[in-house]
């Protein structure tokens, strides 16, 4: 864990115990000043509201605990163009920030108020989301351009059978599992995300789609378990907290088809089973995934933790996601070894780890 002073760690332990009463406050003070929304919203709507407020104030206080304005910063740029594509008032984050102001100005003690308008002050800061809202997700290799196509609008027509035909074709003819997965399901992936984003399909055919994906890797596994093995071994875990789970298992099967003998743990593991695995199979590796930044801390926590055991001594820790595969310099403090972007990315930084001399 980061070593905080004991101001900052007062700040964040407040915020931390008084977080439901903060949303609450800044959704009665919403509600209060802007009636007209019990006719659009309703109770339900004000119960919505509440629940993101929490999220809002989860982001603040990981933003603190990494002492890093400008992860509160990007998650209130992504919500930016989400309430954009919401059709909400274009100063509805602006807003939001000024009665979080008012709210933490009358509920923290005067010594915490100035630090944390340091963050607010900051993520109020113009922000042009126009290219992280109309960006789409564009496949790297220009020979699978139309397979991605084909397979992302037979999904989003909801035939399956159409998909998994394409992508059986596709490997029958002889293109390389690793390139359907980086240049068919990655980006179609990321293309359903953008979709949802904007608020052209629902929270069930996201999930939809992210299933069916699942489940044509799953229709792989016979030809990517057949490689010779290596000797070596990766365990690959999402940390406590992070439900998002495709990502790693695709790193799990790039290792797996380089030889590896890989333990893809799944979604939200708690540190105790981690280590519990690490020291059962004695691993070269552990991969974790934190595609949400409010999950950075429990990344952290359980790097510091496995380092604090025997295995930790010699283990190499890497670690990925959307967000934190871009950002070495976070990787490191966190207490990694190295990141990656992608699966590809994690395979050339774990040869770099385990064979420094390589080019």
């Amino acid at each position: 864990m980061p070593r905080l002073s004991g101001r900052s760690q007062g700040l964040i332990d407040i915020l931390i115990a008084r977080r439901s009463l903060i949303s609450q406050a800044v959704v009665e003070s919403t509600y209060r000043d802007l009636p007209h929304l019990w006719d659009v919203f309703g109770e339900r709507g004000r119960e919505l509201c509440r629940v993101d407020m929490d999220y809002h104030i989860s982001y603040l206080i990981e933003s603190l605990i990494q002492s890093d304005p400008s992860l509160f910063f990007s998650y209130l740029t992504w919500v930016r163009g989400l309430f954009a594509h919401m059709n909400l008032p274009e100063n509805c984050v602006s807003d939001l920030l000024e009665r979080m102001r008012r709210v933490l100005k009358d509920m923290l003690p005067d010594e915490y108020v100035s630090m944390i308008s340091a963050y607010l002050d900051f993520s109020d800061e113009v922000t042009d989301v126009s290219a992280q809202v109309d960006a789409g997700s564009r496949c790297p290799n220009q020979g699978l351009v139309e397979t991605c196509k084909s397979y992302t609008e037979a999904l989003l027509q909801g035939d399956k059978q159409a998909a998994r035909e394409l992508i059986l074709g596709s490997v029958n003819q002889g293109t390389p599992i690793q390139d359907i997965y980086l240049h068919v399901f990655q980006p179609a992936q990321r293309e359903i995300g953008r979709l949802w984003y904007t608020r052209r399909i629902s929270v069930a055919e996201e999930h939809y789609f992210t299933a069916v994906t699942q489940l044509m890797m799953s229709e792989l596994y016979p030809f990517i378990f057949n490689t010779r093995k290596s000797g070596r071994r990766l365990v690959a875990a999402c940390a406590k907290g992070e439900l998002h789970e495709i990502g790693m298992r695709m790193v799990a099967d790039f290792f797996e088809m380089e030889g590896w003998d890989t333990y893809y743990l799944g979604a939200n593991m708690p540190n105790d089973d981690i280590i519990g695995m690490l020291r059962e199979k004695k691993p070269e590796v552990l991969a974790v995934s934190a595609t949400l930044s409010l999950c950075y801390s429990a990344v952290e926590r359980l790097i510091s933790e496995v380092r604090a055991t025997p295995i930790g001594e010699r283990i190499k820790i890497i670690v990925g996601g959307v967000a934190l595969g871009q950002r070495e310099d976070l990787c490191r403090k966190l207490g990694a070894d190295a990141c990656g972007t992608d699966a590809q990315e994690a395979l050339r930084a774990v040869d770099r780890l385990l064979t420094p001399d390589s080019r």
